[in-house]
C-alpha cells in the first residue's frame, strides 16, 4: 500500500494571536488529523468491499482476503495517526495551561479540546474535527465563543 500525504496549503492558515509553539503544535495536529480522517475512510471502504460478493467462490475468497489485508493496514495507519494526534493534543493542553487562563493559547487549547474530545481516552476523540484545509486564528478569536465547525474557520 502506498503512503498517503495530505496536500495542505499552509499559506491558507493564519497564526493570529497564538504563540509560535502553540501554532507549531496546531499545524502538526492538523496534519495528523488529515491522516486520521483519510485512513479511517479508507478502512471503512475496505471493510465494506470485503463483504461484496464476487462472481465465483474463488474470486470472492481471494478478493475478500485482499480487502481484509488492506483494511488491517488502513486500521493500523488510522490508529497510529490517532495516537500521534492525541499526543499533540496533550502537548497543546499543556501549552494552554502553562500560558494561563484568559490568554490566546489558553482559549485556543480549550476550544480544541472541547471540539476534539477527551484528554484521557484517545479513542473517544474525533480528530476529523481538526482535519481542516484552512484556518485563520484571528477570525477564530473574533467568532462568538471561538469554536471549530465545518471544515474552515
Amino acid at each position: 500500500m502506498e503512503e498517503w500525504t495530505p496536500s495542505l496549503d499552509w499559506s491558507r492558515f493564519q497564526q493570529g494571536p497564538v504563540s509560535a509553539a502553540m501554532w507549531s503544535d496546531f499545524r502538526r495536529l492538523v496534519y495528523e488529523s488529515n491522516l486520521y480522517r483519510h485512513y479511517k475512510a479508507c478502512s471503512a471502504e475496505a471493510r465494506r468491499m470485503s463483504r461484496v460478493k464476487g462472481i465465483s467462490e474463488r474470486d470472492t475468497r481471494s478478493s475478500r482476503k485482499c480487502w481484509e489485508r488492506e483494511q488491517r493496514e488502513n486500521d493500523e495507519k488510522w490508529h497510529e495517526a490517532e495516537f500521534r494526534a492525541h499526543s499533540i493534543l496533550l502537548q497543546i493542553a499543556a501549552l494552554g495551561s502553562n500560558s494561563g487562563q484568559g490568554t490566546p493559547d489558553w482559549d485556543f487549547s480549550s476550544a480544541l479540546i472541547g471540539a476534539v474530545g477527551s484528554l484521557q481516552k484517545q479513542e473517544q476523540c474525533d480528530f476529523s474535527v481538526t482535519a481542516i484545509d484552512q484556518f485563520d486564528a484571528t477570525v477564530f478569536f473574533q467568532a462568538p465563543g471561538g469554536y471549530f465547525h465545518n471544515r474552515t474557520v
